[in-house]
């Protein structure tokens, strides 16, 4: 619909709760949906939805803005006045019984703004409480409807915010700079673009809409009434609008920054451009600043007078590191005028004085090798420093969090350690490619690393010593070479073995090779000779005719030789990521490995940050494909699992049981999760051996069995039993997601299980050997419990449940 919601209705009750759950969680959901991911045609999910939010709340910088929407959430949550929902109640059958009584109404309708926090356990847990239950029961009772079933669930209130929800985020990003900034205090405007996005949302086939339209046949509920109770929440909370203009702020900050292009730092000019929605910012709307990160004396000029590009140029010798600042110039008065929208960090600018070799000929080469010289000396690390301040201070504000928050706190920390210390990692050699015809090759000099190898172990140790102090993942240490971009089809890549004895020694897990679309990443344990990796661009007639449509990204063929052997087989994963143009369906995309008699085999993969990523243990040909995968059979759930099972199934992680049929309520086998996990994961271990009795080696689930006991994702389930065909229940889906949650994405077990478990009613029934796992899933939002505040430990899962719990653990 035109102009369904502006960003003014993000304030309203369904979305104060989701920016003030601040500080906010990145939980890997980041890279599910793109801010140009299309609006999906089934109903929205609390994840989805939580993506989205994440992605904006993000750009929230500074701590005033943060508490003036924690402030209105606040004030939501104590509201008492039931003048606010009149427009409903006096329209609702049976107001004067308690459980539909004006304050219950209210209760209800604050509930639905408060519930989404930044995991999909909060979000439920919120709106699971008695009252909110007993009222939403009365509702459907009271209903005048010819549904055979009036029940309504907290499900599908959810479902209905989720709606609300998804609806307000996808018009966010549509509206204009100045739109947003003059609509955020125009109530007129305001409630039409509420009324507007109600009356959509009412219109569609769901449970909530239904009761409500149903409450009166002689006066039904309406989108006016609705809208008029959102606008009322807002000037009750929101009064001075500041909620309002900050989440605005916060999508103008997102779109403008995951925008930007600049050039190469270390240089004595530094340009940046940026758009918002694909449309230049007028530069009469931006002024511009150049932060220096400590007091300088160099002459700094700073040109913003194109459209939203800004030049930073060092006029006079020497080196200096900095931001850039760029502020919206609205009207005085205005709301966001001279307000920061753009900034971007660690900048540095770097002017050398002139040399005059010899011969007389200017220049920066070395006359010895006739190559140009190579930036090999540690990038500054003012991000580590300003990390090392954030985990300092950390610490205080953890303990007064719900564990949920807690949790995503640390997982927003682990994933800004991992953005610094990659600044501090990466070791620019461009100047160390040399092109020749179609054929590329780069000198690397393993001695002059040994710098940057000790840097970053001793950057990696400070940042991970204070996350495992806080009780979070640490991250792997790594050392990138960047070749930028490299125009040949072909690209050789020599690697001494003192590279990786060097990162080996210096406690660096990962060596990384950049250029172009592709990035290796390879274990220096796996290399204990010289190494050359030969990365060739190959026809996409290589792929087989009815598939070249699906093609997303280029298709490469990898050789490694390894003290001259082709070596095609690995004990440890070579991380490959594949870089992809901008997808409106990231979530079907995966990595599919070309056999030798063009076969293609699918292996999954991981979307983040404009990449698909697997780790792989065979080598030849791989590319991102698109691999959309339908069944006809999954209309009952589609709405809470619909798109959790296309995805696993377009990753070859979930398969039909038949053509066509996925049988979503089915039961889920030990042997069928085995198999998930370990796919999802690319745990597909070469070699892996398992000792179960019942386990036979010709069995289809055999490897997968095998790989994911080598990894400690699964046990048996008596001795020298595995029961490979025994249905799994919901503790042991919640106990091997929590393996996996600390094997592969390294999170530590939670310190007191017990308090964890209490929100269960039905705690005790959880088996003593599954309760540390439970705890942990629950925790991190990837299994959540049932109705009535139980877990249901013991019964069966669902293929469909098992889908979205293997989703949820991709993206987090």
């Amino acid at each position: 619909m035109k102009n369904k919601v502006i960003a003014s209705t993000v304030a309203a009750s369904l979305a104060l709760g989701s920016f003030a759950g601040l500080p906010l969680s990145t939980n890997g959901l980041l890279e599910k949906l793109g801010v140009s991911t299309a609006h999906a045609e089934s109903s929205a999910t609390v994840d989805s939805v939580a993506v989205r939010l994440q992605q904006y709340q993000a750009f929230l910088w500074e701590e005033e803005r943060v508490q003036s929407i924690r402030d209105a959430r606040a004030e939501l949550k104590n509201v008492t006045d039931v003048e606010l929902v009149r427009p409903l109640t006096e329209k609702i059958k049976g107001s004067k019984v308690s459980a539909t009584s004006s304050a219950r109404i209210l209760k209800l309708f604050a509930r639905l703004g408060l519930f989404f926090n930044t995991n999909s356990a909060s979000a439920y847990e919120y709106l699971n409480d008695a009252e909110v239950r007993e009222t939403l029961e009365a509702l459907a009772k009271n209903a005048d409807t010819s549904l055979s079933d009036p029940e309504l669930t907290v499900q599908d209130a959810v479902d209905f915010a989720m709606k609300v929800q998804d609806e307000v985020l996808d018009e966010l990003k549509s509206q204009s700079l100045l739109e947003l900034a003059s609509l955020a205090n125009d109530k007129v405007k305001i409630k039409a673009f509420i009324k507007e996005a109600i009356a959509d949302v009412l219109a569609d086939d769901n449970a909530f809409s239904n009761v409500l339209k149903h409450q009166n046949t002689e006066d039904p509920i309406n989108a006016d009434d609705v809208a008029q109770v959102i606008v009322n929440l807002i000037d009750a909370v929101d009064p001075e609008r500041e909620a309002v203009e900050n989440i605005a702020l916060s999508v103008l900050r997102y779109e403008a920054n995951t925008s930007i292009k600049h050039g190469d730092s270390g240089k004595e000019e530094y340009s940046l451009s940026f758009n918002v929605l694909g449309i230049e910012v007028p530069a009469a709307l931006m002024k511009w600043e150049f932060v220096p990160s400590s007091t300088t004396d160099k002459t700094i000029t700073v040109d913003g007078t194109k459209d939203s590009k800004v030049t930073v140029k060092l006029s006079s010798v020497g080196e200096v590191s900095g931001t850039i600042n760029g502020y919206i110039k609205l009207a005085a008065g205005m709301p966001l005028n001279d307000v920061l929208l753009v900034k971007k960090d660690s900048v540095s600018l770097k002017k050398e004085e002139e040399q005059t070799p010899p011969d007389g000929n200017p220049g920066n080469g070395n006359p010895d090798d006739g190559t140009t010289g190579s930036n090999t000396t540690p990038p500054p690390a003012e991000p580590i420093e300003e990390l090392d301040k954030e985990l300092d201070k950390v610490g205080q504000e953890l303990a007064t969090l719900p564990l949920s928050e807690q949790l995503a706190k640390l997982d927003g920390l682990v994933k800004q350690a991992a953005a610094a210390l990659d600044k501090v990692a990466t070791v620019d050699l461009k100047d160390k490619v040399t092109v020749t015809g179609d054929k590329a090759e780069v000198k690397v000099d393993a001695a002059a690393l040994t710098g940057n190898m000790k840097k970053v172990a001793e950057e990696a140790k400070k940042v991970n010593d204070k996350l495992k102090e806080l009780g979070a993942p640490i991250v792997k240490p790594e050392l990138k070479l960047a070749l930028g971009e490299v125009k040949a089809k072909e690209v050789k890549i020599p690697l001494p073995k003192d590279l990786f004895a060097g990162a080996a020694d210096n406690g660096v897990e990962l060596v990384r090779v950049e250029f172009n679309d592709v990035s290796i990443g390879m274990d220096p344990s796996e290399f204990g000779a010289d190494t050359t990796v030969d990365v060739q661009t190959l026809d996409k007639n290589v792929v087989p005719e009815q598939k070249r449509s699906s093609l997303v990204s280029t298709l490469l063929d990898f050789t490694f030789t390894v003290g001259g052997q082709v070596k095609s087989t690995f004990e440890t994963p070579i991380d490959l990521r594949l870089n992809i143009p901008t997808h409106p369906e990231p979530d079907y995309l995966s990595i599919f490995k070309v056999e030798v008699d063009n076969r293609l085999t699918n292996y999954g993969g991981k979307f983040s940050n404009g990449s698909v990523g697997s780790r792989l243990y065979t080598f030849s040909a791989y590319t991102v494909m698109e691999n959309k995968v339908s069944f006809d059979d999954t209309s009952s759930v589609n709405a809470w699992a619909g798109r959790q099972i296309q995805s696993a199934a377009a990753k070859g992680i979930v398969e039909g049981r038949a053509d066509k049929q996925f049988v979503p309520n089915d039961s889920v086998t030990r042997a069928e999760f085995a198999k998930m996990i370990v796919n999802a994961y690319g745990l597909n271990t070469p070699n892996a051996k398992e000792t179960f009795d019942d386990v036979e080696a010709t069995d289809w689930f055999a490897p997968y069995v095998a790989a994911a006991v080598k990894h400690g994702l699964v046990n048996g389930r008596s001795e020298g039993k595995f029961e490979p065909n025994g249905k799994i229940t919901r503790a042991e889906m919640a106990t091997i997601a929590a393996r996996a949650l600390s094997a592969v994405n390294g999170w530590p077990a939670v310190k007191d299980v017990d308090a964890s478990l209490k929100k269960f009613t039905d705690n005790s029934s959880i088996d003593s050997t599954l309760k540390a796992g439970v705890a942990l899933s629950t925790a991190h939002g990837i299994v959540i419990g049932e109705e009535n505040e139980k877990f249901n430990p013991n019964g069966d899962s669902t293929r469909a449940q098992a889908a979205v719990v293997i989703y949820r653990l991709l993206n987090k």
